[in-house]
């Protein structure tokens, strides 16, 4: 912002209050057979909030995590065992204490390297 006047339209993150999702994921995990299931939900996703009536996903999210584990078992019937939330730096963590992370390409990548796959290392 510019100017005192555009800051004052705007407002501030403060002036936001609440909490928010870039993106929201349910992963289930199949230990006997080894195989991972992950269905990532996006923040604008609209849905039914239990107790609330329709808005976007973030608005559950935004109550809480209870809210949203009652709003995935009303809305698309799946039931959550567990809750982990997951902020850039926890995520840097995970990265780091794995070693890497490999993103695979469908289309090669737009880059003078012929590989297809990428690791990505947080810092």
């Amino acid at each position: 912002m510019q100017n005192a006047t555009q800051q004052k339209a705007f407002g501030s993150a403060a002036d936001a209050g609440g909490q928010r999702s870039d993106t929201m994921m349910v992963i289930h995990i199949e230990p006997n057979s080894q195989k991972t299931l992950i269905v990532s939900f996006p923040r604008d996703l609209w849905v039914s909030i239990p107790g609330m009536g329709m808005g976007k996903i973030n608005g559950a999210f935004n109550v809480g995590p209870n809210k949203v584990i009652e709003m995935l078992k009303a809305d698309f019937n799946i039931s959550i065992n567990h809750f982990v939330e997951v902020d850039f730096q926890s995520f840097q963590g995970f990265v780091n204490a794995i070693g890497r992370v490999p993103v695979y390409f469908r289309i090669r990548p737009a880059t003078s390297r012929p590989a297809c796959t990428r690791s990505v290392a947080a810092s």
